[in-house]
């Protein structure tokens, strides 16, 4: 994470587990599959920021992801989702959804994460918003529409 210093906090997901190593792997790209899976729901004092670390890490598989994703409750873990390279249509469908029934700014939040997602930058995925409020996500011939209320 960084210079960050993180301080010993609660641990329930395991004996053992150092909470320096534990935000360190959820932060590295070079931690494995089995590893990011493993760290899912980690709790801390500082509420879900290893899920978010989770969910920014470019290696976490896209199960992780989707798993992440039906977490409604944490708002930044599902705007971090947003911009992973790894995260599929479908859950970008979902997590659409969420953002957008949460109303507020949390529509902008999701077209500005969205925008730094690696597969839009690269033109495999592509998207447009409508007059109508919704956002059209392609990827290749398919096209997925998200209601985004406004």
């Amino acid at each position: 994470i960084g210079s960050t210093k993180v301080v010993l906090l609660s641990n329930s997901c395991g004996e053992g587990d150092d909470i320096n190593a534990t935000f360190n792997d959820a932060a590295n790209p070079l931690t494995s599959s089995e590893r990011l899976r493993e760290l899912e729901g980690f709790e801390t004092d500082m509420g879900y920021e290893i899920d978010n670390l989770l969910a920014k890490n470019p290696s976490s598989p896209s199960e992780l992801l989707q798993s992440l994703s039906e977490k409604e409750e944490q708002l930044g873990t599902l705007v971090a989702l947003v911009s992973n390279k790894n995260v599929s249509i479908n859950t970008l469908n979902r997590i659409a959804s969420k953002i957008s029934s949460q109303g507020g700014g949390s529509r902008e939040i999701l077209i500005t994460s969205l925008k730094k997602n690696p597969r839009i930058v690269s033109g495999e995925y592509s998207f447009k918003e409508l007059s109508s409020g919704k956002l059209v996500i392609f990827s290749g011939k398919e096209a997925h529409t998200l209601t985004l209320n406004r």
